[in-house]
C-alpha cells in the first residue's frame, strides 16, 4: 500500500554549486530565461548580458582576421580554425 508523505531519497532536489539558495519572485514571462542564466553562473560559464557594442564586435573581427593571416596549419587548432572560417562571413 502507497504511503504519503515524505520518505528519504523521494525527492531529488537538483543541486547548485554556489551554495544554499533563496526563492525569488520573478514575471512568469522572464523565469526560463532567469533560471538559465543562474545556472550557467552557477557553473561558472561566461555570460554575456545585453546586446555586444559595435566596438566588441569590430575588436572579434581583428582577432579573427589577424589570427586568420598568420596562422600556420597545426592539427592542434583545427577546432580554432573551423570556428574562425564560420565566423568569418558574420563579421563586416
Amino acid at each position: 500500500m502507497p504511503r504519503g508523505g515524505f520518505r528519504e531519497g523521494s525527492l531529488k532536489l537538483r543541486q547548485w554549486k554556489s551554495g544554499k539558495t533563496t526563492v525569488i519572485r520573478v514575471p512568469q514571462d522572464l523565469a526560463s530565461k532567469v533560471l538559465e542564466l543562474a545556472r550557467a553562473l552557477d557553473e561558472g560559464r561566461p555570460v554575456w548580458i545585453g546586446e555586444p557594442s559595435s566596438d566588441d564586435l569590430y575588436e572579434v573581427r581583428e582577432i579573427v582576421l589577424r589570427y586568420a593571416a598568420s596562422a600556420k596549419p597545426n592539427p592542434r587548432w583545427d577546432k580554432a580554425s573551423k570556428l574562425i572560417a564560420e565566423l568569418k562571413p558574420h563579421l563586416h
